[in-house]
């Protein structure tokens, strides 16, 4: 379970489509019950999200129902 991105408490789907939102150099995940963090640079996933969509036939990044 995501725990925090970039120091702020995630708590619902909604907080967390909305803190990878965030414009930076890099996304810093904190899992709960994990040591390391997980460290993501935009630049790499701005790349790889269009690849990624498409080679597992995904049709949108996220789908949030009716927050």
């Amino acid at each position: 379970m995501v725990e925090k991105v970039n120091d702020r408490e995630i708590k619902t789907m909604a907080d967390l489509a909305e803190a990878l939102a965030q414009p930076g150099d890099r996304t810093l995940i904190t899992l709960e019950g994990e040591g390391r963090p997980i460290v993501l640079e935009a630049a790499k996933l701005k790349e790889a999200q269009p690849r990624i969509l498409q080679r597992y036939n995904i049709r949108e990044d996220r789908y949030l129902g009716n927050l």
